[in-house]
């Protein structure tokens, strides 16, 4: 797991002592870069009081949503998505960066659900904003892969 990862689960942590949302208790700063990630963080850190596995097999979880998702989208093509779902898993990044605690399995899924909405018959500008907005506020420098999209 990634040490930028504790940034968020010691925030959450705080968050669940019923002190501040932030790195320090009594601080108010976000010190986190990823406001979904944290969220989606809370429930499974409250459940689990593993601080360590607990954003691990999160990530695993949504990373195995975000494959699923490709996969899916590739399922027409029985060939095309056997052959996506071997090259995910036999990436070393993919399969790194899924497991790291950090929001990058919450991307891929959303990238997932993004080109969902992208590629239908005819997709909904709402929905497309719905994606994209998650996706910036997720990881700033996604606004990249949405906006040229909606635009």
């Amino acid at each position: 797991m990634c040490d930028d990862a504790f940034i968020t689960v010691r925030a959450v942590q705080n968050l669940l002592a019923g002190r501040c949302f932030a790195f320090n208790g009594d601080e108010r700063v976000m010190g986190f870069t990823s406001p979904p990630w944290a969220v989606l963080l809370i429930v499974p850190r409250k459940i689990a009081s593993d601080p360590f596995f607990t954003p691990m097999l999160l990530n695993a979880f949504v990373a195995m949503f975000g494959a699923w998702l490709l996969v899916y989208r590739t399922g027409s093509n029985r060939a095309l998505a056997l052959l996506a779902a071997v090259l995910l898993a036999f990436s070393r990044a993919f399969v790194d960066f899924s497991t790291s605690g950090l929001e990058n399995s919450l991307i891929y899924a959303m990238l997932g659900l993004f080109a969902i909405e992208v590629f239908r018959e005819r997709p909904r500008l709402d929905r497309l904003g719905l994606w994209a907005s998650l996706l910036w506020a997720t990881r700033m420098d996604s606004v990249l892969i949405g906006a040229p999209c909606i635009v």
